[in-house]
């Protein structure tokens, strides 16, 4: 009998188990917890708590781990109690540990946004109370900074370069019929140089130049890299008019969206370019049809640096363009044709525009 039951429930085919979608109301309670957690997380961060836990490299007490941060202890024991509670931190029998990779780096390190949102915070607030006139206010150092960092542990590597510039460049100088090994490329907008010191480390035989209004990030640059085909300089009049025609390629990484200016910008890139060069920009991955960046991965990742630093910049200084991290690919494909380019497609653009592989929108251009 008991046998019989067993087939008979064997044969039957099995409930599926349907996925509950959670409310509106469970998905925004938990956006906001995540959000405190990762302020928590963030703290930690800023005072050396997960950094002593990366040193120690084996799961540890409250004291250990705050007499090797030479943090409160009191304190450190609460952290370790809130971040546990949430699985940032991994508890076991009264010791404490955090696991180590790239992809954890990177997302450590970009908690420390929150720090730098909250000091903007007081700015954001007057800007966009302020309905007469158009305002905003320059990056603060210290994003630039963490931005400098950020490359470090994300796209300005190696694969990235592989996957993403490289079949650029090498697609426009065959358009250009110039085979030839050493090229003149500017890393427009440089910023603290990561990319351009992986490109003198990609290209041995070519130039690469990088460049940025910001003195304290290329005197970072000189003073980190020293590599013998790169350079880094301030840009200015003089150095501008010095590097006429010049290039064969410049790079705008995540430069247009941010200038208050674009037009007085895309004029001086343009008179930096020789001739038969190329301009190759990389923005966020965010379309200007808002319904495409509904629960777009893109667009959830780059937009909150948008409100914070990106639009806020763009409205910093006349005639403040106000594009930010929004401005979609296609409205800016039609501002770079509007003002005098032409784009070039590349054969690869329907993969490498793929926003499930890449949060770069990549736009090849020329005079």
């Amino acid at each position: 009998m008991i046998q019989d039951k067993l087939l008979t429930s064997l044969s039957q085919p099995k409930e599926k188990k349907m996925y509950q979608v959670p409310s509106y109301e469970d998905t925004l309670e938990e956006i906001v917890n995540s959000g405190l957690h990762t302020m928590v997380l963030a703290l930690g961060y800023r005072v050396g708590i997960l950094d002593a836990m990366e040193r120690l490299g084996k799961a540890s007490t409250p004291r250990e781990i705050s007499e090797e941060a030479h943090l409160n202890p009191r304190y450190v024991e609460e952290w370790l109690k809130c971040t546990s509670s949430k699985y940032i931190v991994l508890y076991d029998n009264g010791k404490y540990s955090v696991r180590t990779s790239d992809r954890v780096r990177k997302a450590v390190h970009t908690s420390a946004a929150l720090l730098i949102f909250a000091d903007c915070f007081p700015k954001l607030v007057n800007a966009i109370k302020n309905v007469e006139t158009k305002t905003g206010y320059v990056y603060p150092p210290h994003e630039l900074e963490w931005l400098g960092k950020f490359s470090e542990l994300s796209s300005c590597n190696p694969s990235w370069i592989t996957h993403n510039l490289n079949p650029a460049v090498l697609h426009c100088h065959q358009q250009m019929n110039n085979m030839a090994t050493s090229l003149q490329l500017l890393d427009f907008g440089c910023g603290y140089g990561k990319l351009a010191s992986e490109l003198a480390k990609y290209y041995p035989k070519s130039s690469i130049y990088g460049t940025d209004i910001d003195d304290e990030a290329i005197q970072s640059c000189k003073n980190k890299y020293h590599l013998p085909n790169c350079q880094f300089e301030v840009i200015s009049t003089e150095l501008e008019q010095q590097w006429t025609e010049k290039f064969d390629t410049i790079i705008m990484m995540e430069v247009l969206h941010d200038l208050p200016n674009p037009v007085t910008v895309l004029a001086q890139v343009k008179r930096m370019l020789k001739a038969d060069g190329y301009i190759i920009a990389f923005d966020p991955y965010v379309s200007s049809d808002m319904s495409k960046n509904v629960g777009m991965k893109g667009a959830q990742n780059d937009l909150p640096y948008s409100m914070f630093f990106c639009l806020p910049n763009s409205l910093s200084q006349q005639p403040a363009a106000g594009h930010g991290g929004s401005w979609g690919y296609e409205d800016r494909e039609r501002f770079i044709t509007d003002h005098g380019f032409t784009i070039v497609k590349h054969p690869d653009d329907d993969n490498q525009q793929d926003p499930s592989r890449t949060h770069h929108h990549r736009i090849i251009f020329k005079k």
